[in-house]
Formats: C-alpha cells, structure tokens, sequence
C-alpha cells in the first residue's frame, strides 16, 4: 500500500524557491510507493508567479485558512485534511508550516513530521517582535520533527547554534537542478554577441543585494562600456531600484523585466550571472545558471560556497563588495575562454551533484527511515 504523503507550504506565495521544493519532490517521486498532496496557504483561484501550475498533475489543495489570524481555525482545517485523507508523513516547508504540522500533529498523534528549512527560519529585515515569537516557538517545537532538513550545511550550523536543534536530528540535502532542466540546457552555449550581457534574478527585497549589483554594473560600464545589464524579478525596491539605476545613468543599459517563471528564459541571454544576494540558503537560480554553463559571480554567502568552488565553478566575493563584484565580472568578459571554462566546470558538478533523481531518492530514503524508527511501517 502506498505511503499517503503531504508537503506543506504556507505561506504559498512567499517566493518561487519554495514552490520549487515542492516542484522537483514531485517530479521525481517515487509514484509506486508514495501518493502525495501538495496543502498550499494560498487563497482560492491565486497562483503566485505562476508557481501552482508546473506542479501539475501533483494534486494541490489550496487551504485559505491557513493564512488566517485565527490560529485554532487555521491548525483545525488541516488537522480534520490530515485526518480525512489518513495522511502518514506531513512534510513541511517554512517556518509558519512547521508551526502549523507541529500543532496538527499534537492532535494527530501517529504521524511522521518532517521539516525543510530552505534558509534561516526568518529574515534580517522580518520585524523584531516576529523575530522572538518565531524564536521562541520554534526553539520549543523544533523537538516534535522526527527530521529536519536543510538545504545547506551553513543552514543546519545556523539551527544547531541558534535554537538548539539536535544535530541527531538534521540531515542535509542540497537543493538540485531538475533531469528536465539539465536536458533542456545540454546544448547551451554562451552568447556569441558583441555585447555583453550580466544579469540577476530573484525577489526585489534588500537581502538580495540588487542594489549591489546595479552599483557593480555602473563600475563595470567605465571598462566595458558596451555592456548591457538584466534585473530579472519583482518585489517592494522595484522602484527605488530603478531610481538608483537612473541616478548612475544607467537608464539606457539597464532592463528591468519584472517577474519571470523560468531562469532559463534568462540564461539565454546572459555572458555572466551574479548572485549578490546578503542572505541565502542554496540558490536555485544559481544552480540553473551553473546547469546553463554560465560563469557565476556570487557573494560568499550561505550555501553557495558549498556549490561554488571559487576560481573553479564560479567565481566567489566578500558580502557587501561590490568592488569585488564588477572586477570578477570583468574578469569574464575580458577571458572568455576561461569564463566557458568556468561554465562547463559548473555544468559538469551539477550533472554529477546535484540532479534531482539523486535528492528525491535520499529524501525517500528518510521517509522510510522516519516511518521505520516510529514502527509505521
């Protein structure tokens, strides 16, 4: 009989890597051994970015609920979905998931609870006062998980270290590049154009450092002068980004085009992608751009030195250096050869590291564990 499986996220709409968990656990399942339901905190009929629809046909429960104030409403309606479709393992992914599983399973009993933490719990920017509740409640719930995954060795330190989590109980699975995703990008190339290209993707919000990354490009601009520039994504410093960008006259060689739903879209376009990010657990945008051969310049931050050997797979820089960034992104396109280098290095570790295949299964390899330990199965 199958294991009937659950992977929550609430809320949904929080920022696509997330989604894109869910995205790659349910391509890759094992279909024949586990049925599996996505319970998304989303309203009815809101997809955000588009993110719902590629985890079709994973079945997807949207639960407005979950995004109430009313936190007994909230654990009630997935506590009676849980207790209906007889769930057996409730995986959840973010902080306010795991605080939701933990209290659906005080009143589930028999039910493995497993958590993925795709970063810290919280951001630098979050408000205090949710700083120290969401610290307070997961110092003392974080002891409920049978498992708790990390998408980064950096991660699981943070967890042991600033809320006492049991290193016994933590396992590490990097995040992963899909089989469809490193099929498609088997034949990328770099641009063959006369005109440089660089470019970043991720959420608008100042922990991604895009601020950085359009003072790198006004550096870069004095030696490369023809170079033009990418801000691919969306977010609440969309405008005052484009104000800094038009202050350092960067108007005409700079493109802002809000959200896109796949970074290959992207990648085609780019000689060089840049991480400038302050904040991150294991980049998913970082690991497409490796899959893509494209030379990655990073902040040394997070997880991202567990998937960049600098000078290797990419090139690595000291957080809040931009300095340091435009001088790694012009040492790209004035060494392309060695830049190709650098890209089909990285294309290469993320075939033989970090497929996706190869991290579903030591994911079902802790599911059967768990279930195991607990006497379930």
């Amino acid at each position: 009989m199958k294991t009937k499986l659950a992977w929550l996220v609430t809320p949904a709409g929080i920022g696509s890597g997330v989604l894109t968990h869910v995205k790659h656990w349910a391509q890759h399942v094992d279909l024949e051994r586990f049925d599996p339901v996505a319970i998304l905190g989303v309203r009815d009929n809101v997809d955000p970015m588009g993110s719902i629809r590629q985890l079709r046909p994973l079945r997807v429960v949207s639960m407005p609920a979950l995004l109430s104030r009313n936190y007994v409403r909230a654990v009630s309606s997935l506590t009676q979905f849980l207790d209906d479709e007889s769930i057996e393992i409730l995986h959840t992914v973010l902080i306010q998931s795991d605080i939701m599983g933990a209290l659906a399973a005080l009143f589930r009993g028999r039910m493995a609870l497993i958590s993925s933490s795709v970063g810290y719990p919280y951001r630098s920017s979050t408000q205090p006062w949710k700083k120290f509740i969401y610290r307070i409640t997961y110092s003392s719930l974080h002891r409920r998980f049978d498992r708790i995954l990390t998408s980064s060795h950096h991660t699981r330190d943070k967890l042991e270290i600033d809320f006492g989590v049991s290193p016994s109980r933590t396992q590490v699975i990097h995040n992963c590049v899909t089989g469809e995703i490193i099929d498609t990008t088997e034949h990328f190339s770099v641009p063959e154009g006369q005109t440089p290209v660089v470019g970043t993707m991720s959420s608008l919000i100042p922990e991604k450092g895009v601020a950085d990354f359009i003072e790198a490009a006004c550096q870069i601009r004095m030696r490369a002068p023809r170079a033009q520039f990418i801000v691919a994504g969306d977010g609440p410093e969309s405008e005052a980004l484009q104000a800094q960008a038009n202050r350092l006259g960067l108007t005409r060689s700079i493109e802002f085009t809000g959200w896109t739903s796949s970074a290959l879209d992207l990648m085609r376009k780019l000689d060089v992608f840049v991480m400038p990010s302050y904040e991150e657990g294991l980049s998913y945008v970082v690991l497409e751009a490796m899959a893509c051969r494209r030379p990655v310049v990073s902040y040394s931050v997070g997880g991202i030195p567990e998937v960049i050997t600098d000078g290797e797979h990419g090139i690595l820089v000291e957080r809040g250096n931009t300095r340091g960034l435009s001088e790694a992104v012009l040492r790209c396109l004035e060494n392309p050869a060695w830049a190709r280098r650098l890209g089909e290095q990285a294309r290469t570790r993320i075939e033989n590291e970090f497929h996706a295949a190869k991290k579903v299964r030591a994911l079902e390899q802790v599911y059967c564990s768990v279930l195991s330990a607990r006497g379930d199965k």
